[in-house]
């Protein structure tokens, strides 16, 4: 997921897309990024928009619903195991 900003006649646009990278064999291997689905312009979305679309996904995709979850403790650890394991 990423936010695209554009310009038009004076005025810029931000927008939420829903990407994919992936590799071109004919550019060589070089890394391309795919559009797989345009969310909206980013001004428009209110918070209970996001839940709803975070709800809705996980719906289509037969995922179990994340309301109700709380995170209660948290370890940054990610980017120290990635490099350990290098």
């Amino acid at each position: 997921m990423r936010v695209a900003t554009s310009r038009q006649r004076g005025k810029t646009y931000r927008s939420v897309q829903i990407c994919e990278s992936w590799r071109d064999p004919a550019r060589g291997g070089k890394p391309r990024t795919r559009i797989v689905a345009p969310v909206g312009q980013l001004d428009r979305f209110r918070p209970q928009d996001v839940d709803s679309i975070i709800q809705g996904l996980l719906r289509v995709f037969g995922r179990p619903s994340a309301k109700g979850t709380e995170v209660v403790e948290g370890k940054d650890f990610g980017d120290i195991y990635a490099l350990e394991k290098i």
